[in-house]
């Protein structure tokens, strides 16, 4: 059986409307959650507490790199110093990636309404 590029534009059709479809509904839930997430970035108490978020990364970072100067540094000597730092390090640039998802989960919200509405209107438009 040999196929020609009808065929595989068809096959290819076929594979973007069943990715479509698998991803419709986790797309559709951040189009709503988006709603509430223009309300929240437009308040003053949002603004405040990306304050105090951003606060406490600063201090995440400060700690994140005194360790890491601190395992730079040759008298740092015992397995017990070097493991106590590194896992500080760690811990601290856990807390930064969270904060950071924090701070851009409404932003994300917002781009996931525009990626539901570009969806909506592939499939508007059909095959």
């Amino acid at each position: 059986m040999t196929f020609d590029l009808s065929d595989y534009r068809k096959a290819g059709e076929a594979q973007k409307l069943s990715r479509n479809r698998t991803e419709a509904p986790k797309i559709v839930a951040a189009a709503r959650a988006a709603v509430s997430a223009e309300a929240v970035t437009t308040s003053p108490e949002w603004n405040e507490f990306l304050t105090y978020l951003q606060e406490s990364r600063n201090g995440f970072e400060r700690i994140l790199k005194a360790n890491l100067e601190r395992l730079a540094d040759p008298r740092v000597i015992t397995p017990d110093q070097i493991a106590a730092h590194r896992n500080e390090a760690i811990m601290a640039k856990a807390s930064i990636v969270v904060l950071d998802a924090v701070m851009t989960l409404p932003k994300d919200l917002l781009e996931g309404r525009k990626r539901a509405a570009l969806l909506n209107a592939d499939e508007a438009v059909g095959p």
